[in-house]
């Protein structure tokens, strides 16, 4: 029995050791799944820790930690614990861990949810909406997540809530999850729609912005049909004020998110239909082009009534009254904005239309569109005191209508400154050709119409900038009217510039037309006395107005507001017109030695050399005071290589006139000398005549080397070297003439002095004169004979040379027949004497002597041609009849000599007694 018992103690040992080693693993696997319940337990606690803190990566760790505990502590129940052996006490604490495990879990998970749903609803509630990080697909994801999260929840309070022995704490953990969540859904979908709402909103406005009333009105529907939905989800709220699975609090707190989005979607629709209609009121006023005043009203009606709606609605926000009523602002604006733009346009246009007509030349048609952009801007400025004066319409409203009423003033400033500055214009190149032409009063006419332009622009651009200084205009249209400014600034000084050319092209004008009279009384001067006098005042003038044009340009250069170009063409004008003062002052020269030149040229018709001398002097004045004047230009570099050519042209016609007064000097000396010779001749006087012609050589020795210095220069001309040619001509046969005049002087004072030897019967007197007479005859023979081999010699100067000869051969024939005369007397003189003394043999010689003068004026009588003149026929007859009683009284001494003789003879021969004797 011992050993029985020993055995039975021994096998209940073992028995024993069994059931403790069964009693451990058992205890083990208790232990196990109370650790991964207390895990759980753990977790759920750190996820609904994460969730309170918002850290949702430690709350989703902590759910993972929580399944992972579930699933081990079903792993335990599972697949370790042997269910059909263990003690029921270890089977009832494993279910209970295993209970308690997926408790912890499904409260770590409902923590989980209502976080997440939590978070997602941040993504969707109306401050999110606002923002810049709000974005519509990323909102319904998190609504699906919210609407996944309440679908779990939902499944999960219905498992717990048909469960047997549901754990109460969990199950209002998870009511409560699962009502937070539905108020997220709520609150979620209401921000969505809200979005929605100012999305269109924000649609419409910009569409608004750029007038495109269509598309605001479709966002305006978008946000109704949003505002629609919140309303719908507001109204289940209501509904669902008092079901159990809302939390008050909870429902509450969402009925206020909602109503908030309502309040938000409403306004929303409110300020989009506002836009709308704003848009729509814009495109009516566009399209009617501000004249269809019935649709204008009826789209600013509609703006009034929504304004009115959203004033009594309780949803509509302040903002959005207050911006309804901007844009009923705005719209009412509008009306007065483009009403001004209308007037603007109109200015711009009209000033359009003034350019067109100014470029066409219709200065008419150019005042009457500058008139119509006047009317604008007055109409303009009618519509900013209207706006001015409207209680709803805002600054932006006026500050733009301001900007339009600046525009249209400005534009039609602008256009009424054109017509004035193309005036000016037009008055300029009038004056400009005016001077061109040297019409005076013309261009003065047409200065003072560029004056007169030029103040009506110049008052323009003053009024129109004290109006600027009076503006208060937003910075963009600041800009653009100072740009307007400029221009209109510009277009002032472009009269200004037209202006001051006007004036200067009048002092040109003046110029050029007293150098044309200067020019004209040059061109008279060789007729007119008072050319010289005429020429003169002319260069005065012109002078004058040269000091004019210098004072203008030294004014305009000194002018900032005148353009660089406008100076430059000033001091161009003041050069022409000095270019013009001095060509003048070249005419007068020109005149008085055009004046001088035909004094000389009368001197020589008058044959007074003094006359000519002084006539020649004024010319050599003239021409030095030219080339004084032609130097002083040359060496001034504003002259231009026209002006100087013309100066040089003048001073080369002074120079010539000069020259031919000079020459003309020479042939009136000549022709005096030749005259005075002439005279002498006539007189007989051999001396003055002797003088005359030395004075004619002198003369032609003067013009010969002249001639000689003009032929020399290649720059006279063929007419001038043939005019001095002429003089030179006329000089030779002037002292050719004086010569002609000396030789005959000489023989007519041969036959003079023969005459009066012979009367004194000097017969020694008479032969000298009658040599004298041969050299007269034989220069003029000689004079002659080259006058006649000279064919440039005129037929009336051989013609009067050839006469002077003849004249002079009859003188010294007749000097001849006086010298015989005179001997003739002396013979019988003699032989009267002989026959006193009784010399009959002298007595005899001495009437041989008178018969052989007798014979030798006989001869000449018969040898006397018949075209001799009727005055050597007679001198000669005379001196036959004279020589013939002398020969015959000769020849009766003779015979009285001898009779004489004969006496004495007889006398002494009888005083001796001689009978025969």
């Amino acid at each position: 029995n011992l050993q029985k018992c020993i055995k039975i103690q021994k096998e209940a040992d073992a028995i024993l050791a069994q059931l403790l080693d069964k009693l451990k693993a058992e205890q083990l696997l208790i232990d196990e799944a109370n650790r991964f319940a207390a895990a759980a337990t753990q977790a759920r606690e750190s996820a609904e820790n994460a969730a309170e803190e918002g850290h949702a990566q430690s709350l989703l760790s902590a759910v993972n930690d929580a399944r992972n505990a579930e699933t081990g502590v079903k792993k335990v129940e599972h697949e370790k614990l042997d269910q059909a052996t263990a003690y029921p006490s270890t089977t009832t604490q494993i279910k209970a861990a295993v209970k308690k495990t997926t408790e912890e879990r499904e409260r770590a998970e409902a923590a989980q949810l209502k976080f997440l749903s939590a978070q997602a609803a941040k993504k969707c509630d109306l401050g999110g909406v606002a923002s810049s990080e709000f974005h519509e697909e990323d909102a319904f994801d998190a609504s699906k997540d919210i609407d996944d999260a309440l679908e779990r929840l939902s499944k999960l309070r219905d498992r717990l809530r048909n469960s047997q022995n549901p754990n109460p704490e969990n199950v209002k953990v998870v009511d409560d999850a699962y009502a937070s969540v539905k108020n997220d859904r709520d609150a979620a979908q209401a921000g969505i729609y809200a979005a929605q709402a100012k999305l269109a909103r924000d649609q419409a406005e910009e569409f608004a912005k750029d007038n495109k009333a269509n598309e605001a009105e479709e966002a305006a529907a978008r946000a109704a049909v949003a505002e629609s939905k919140i309303k719908d989800i507001r109204t289940r709220l209501d509904e669902e004020k008092n079901d159990p699975s809302r939390d008050a609090a909870n429902h509450d707190d969402t009925k206020a998110k909602v109503d908030e989005a309502t309040k938000s979607a409403t306004s929303d629709r409110i300020v989009a239909e506002a836009a709308a209609a704003k848009a729509h009121a814009h495109t009516v006023l566009e399209k009617s082009e501000g004249q269809d005043n019935s649709a204008i009203d009826a789209a600013l009606q509609r703006l009034a009534d929504l304004l009115n709606r959203a004033r009594t609605n309780p949803d509509a926000t302040d903002e959005a009254k207050a911006t309804v009523a901007g844009y009923a602002q705005q719209a009412s604006g509008d009306k007065h904005l483009n009403e001004s733009q209308q007037h603007a346009a109109a200015a711009s246009k009209a000033r359009e239309e003034t350019q067109s007509a100014l470029e066409r030349s219709d200065f008419d048609e150019a005042k009457s569109a500058a008139e119509r952009a006047g009317a604008a801007a007055v109409a303009a400025a009618a519509a900013k005191k209207a706006v001015d004066k409207d209680e709803h319409a805002n600054n932006d409203t006026k500050l733009a209508v301001a900007g339009n009423t600046a525009k249209a003033r400005d534009e039609a400033a602008l256009a009424e400154a054109s017509r004035h500055a193309a005036a000016a214009k037009m008055a300029r190149k009038d004056a400009d050709a005016a001077a061109e032409k040297g019409d005076a009063a013309g261009a003065r006419s047409a200065a003072m119409r560029a004056a007169g332009a030029e103040s009506e622009a110049a008052a323009v651009v003053a009024k129109t900038a004290a109006s600027h200084k009076k503006d208060k205009l937003s910075e963009e249209d600041q800009e653009m009217a100072a740009k307007r400014l400029v221009e209109l600034t510009a277009l002032g000084a472009a009269a200004n510039d037209d202006k001051n050319l006007a004036e200067a092209a009048t002092a040109v004008a003046a110029a050029r037309e007293a150098r044309q009279r200067a020019e004209q009384a040059a061109s008279r001067a060789a007729t007119d006395p008072k050319a010289v006098e005429t020429a003169g005042t002319a260069a005065n003038e012109a002078a004058q107005a040269a000091a004019k044009a210098t004072l203008v340009a030294n004014r305009v250069q000194k002018d900032d507001g005148t353009s660089d170009s406008t100076k430059a063409s000033v001091l161009i004008y003041a050069s022409n017109a000095a270019a013009e003062a001095a060509k003048a002052k070249m005419s007068q020269y020109e005149a008085a030695s055009v004046q001088a030149r035909k004094q000389a040229e009368d001197a020589v018709i008058e044959s007074d050399a003094a006359k000519a001398e002084k006539a020649a002097l004024d010319a050599a004045g003239a021409s030095n005071e030219a080339q004084t004047l032609l130097r002083q230009l040359e060496e001034d570099s504003a002259n231009n290589d026209n002006t100087l050519a013309d100066a040089r042209a003048m001073a080369r016609r002074i120079l010539e006139n000069q020259q031919q007064a000079d020459a003309a000097k020479f042939a009136a000396a000549a022709a005096q000398a030749r005259k005075n010779a002439q005279k002498a001749a006539d007189q007989g006087d051999v001396t003055t005549a002797e003088d005359a012609s030395n004075d004619a050589v002198e003369a032609e020795l003067g013009v010969l080397e002249l001639l000689s210095s003009v032929e020399a220069d290649e720059a006279a001309s063929n007419d001038h070297k043939a005019k001095i040619a002429q003089a030179a001509a006329r000089t030779t046969e002037d002292r050719q003439l004086a010569d002609a005049a000396k030789f005959a002087a000489m023989a007519a004072a041969g036959k003079r002095d023969a005459y009066e030897a012979a009367k004194r019967i000097d017969v020694d007197g008479a032969a000298s004169a009658a040599d004298s007479a041969a050299q007269g005859e034989e220069g003029l023979l000689e004079l002659s004979a080259l006058v006649q081999a000279d064919s440039a010699t005129s037929d009336i100067t051989r013609d009067a040379i050839r006469t002077a000869a003849i004249k002079a051969g009859e003188d010294r024939s007749a000097a001849d027949a006086a010298k015989l005369v005179a001997a003739a007397r002396r013979a019988r003189q003699e032989a009267e004497a002989a026959a006193k003394e009784g010399d009959a043999n002298a007595a005899e010689a001495f009437a041989n002597a008178a018969a052989d003068a007798h014979a030798g004026v006989t001869e000449m009588v018969e040898q006397m041609s018949n075209d001799a003149s009727k005055t050597l026929a007679d001198e000669l007859t005379v001196a036959e009849a004279q020589t013939r009683d002398e020969a015959r009284l000769a020849e009766a001494a003779k015979f009285v000599a001898m009779a004489n003789l004969a006496k004495a003879a007889a006398q002494e021969a009888a005083s001796k007694g001689d009978m025969y004797k």
